[in-house]
């Protein structure tokens, strides 16, 4: 039996209704969220930011 492939959803406040995501958005949703967990602010450049910090080293 073939496994189903996992189904990742957003629950969107505005509409009331779980919003499914795709690859890309749920990368650049993960991203934001670690980003947030890492500054404390939250921040939509993400993925970009994200990256500069790795390059940077200042994650620890």
């Amino acid at each position: 039996m073939k496994k189903s492939q996992p189904i990742y959803g957003r629950y969107d406040r505005a509409q009331k209704k779980i919003i499914i995501l795709n690859e890309h958005e749920l990368i650049r949703d993960a991203t934001r969220c670690l980003f947030k967990q890492r500054t404390g602010k939250n921040n939509s450049r993400g993925l970009a930011a994200l990256k500069a910090m790795f390059v940077r080293g200042h994650h620890k």
